[in-house]
């Protein structure tokens, strides 16, 4: 996978490694895919994404596509348990990667879902996207998936995970930015210090989406 900002990535990861945090290798994605998609099976995002009932292979889909067609992504989690996972991408993304996209997954999805979830993701993304850039001008750190186990959770992992890259970005004068649709997910991420800077709903749902900063 070509990371076209591959200093800010490498620095980070260093930063990452000295906080004594593990740094996902591709060998471990499937796996990664899977925690993540046992975090999100009640969310509401997810839910509508998938045409109102999750749909496992839909999202895990949706993910490894987005994981393989961001150049500037890296994965880190607590330990290779994976109690806890965390996916950025650095300042400075340059646009999805579509072939990579396309054979990563994003095929997969219009066979999985049609033409509606490939609709319902164009919107959410067209929404998103302004929200960010609103909020940071998109030239931020993008924490893109964030995770914590259900038994983990209240274990100060939201401080653990996250406080390693957000006072990195502060030194370097850079925001960090996030997105969460419920009230679990804001006091997890304000655990790290961000902050909701923007409220809304995504457009033709009945799903909250809140813009958080730090």
């Amino acid at each position: 996978m070509a990371v076209k900002n591959s200093r800010s990535v490498e620095e980070a990861k260093k930063v990452i490694r000295e906080a004594g945090l593990y740094i996902v290798k591709e060998s471990d994605y499937e796996r990664i895919l899977n925690v993540a998609a046992d975090y999100y099976e009640e969310d509401a995002l997810v839910t509508w994404l998938c045409g109102g009932k999750f749909r496992r292979e839909v999202f895990m889909n949706i993910v490894r596509a987005a994981i393989y067609a961001m150049p500037d992504t890296f994965i880190y989690a607590d330990s290779d348990e994976f109690n806890a996972l965390a996916i950025w991408n650095a300042p400075g993304f340059s646009g999805v990667n579509v072939p990579n996209y396309l054979k990563k997954g994003g095929y997969n999805l219009l066979k999985l879902g049609g033409i509606s979830l490939i609709f319902r993701l164009f919107i959410y993304n067209n929404y998103a996207s302004g929200l960010r850039k609103r909020q940071t001008g998109g030239k931020d750190w993008y924490l893109f998936v964030y995770t914590v186990r259900t038994i983990s959770q209240g274990q100060g992992y939201g401080e653990k995970m996250l406080k390693p890259i957000t006072e990195f970005a502060w030194k370097r004068g850079e925001a960090c930015y996030s997105e969460v649709n419920n009230d679990t997910g804001i006091a997890i991420m304000k655990q790290a210090g961000f902050q909701v800077r923007e409220q809304g709903k995504v457009p033709g749902s009945n799903v909250n989406h809140y813009g958080l900063i730090v």
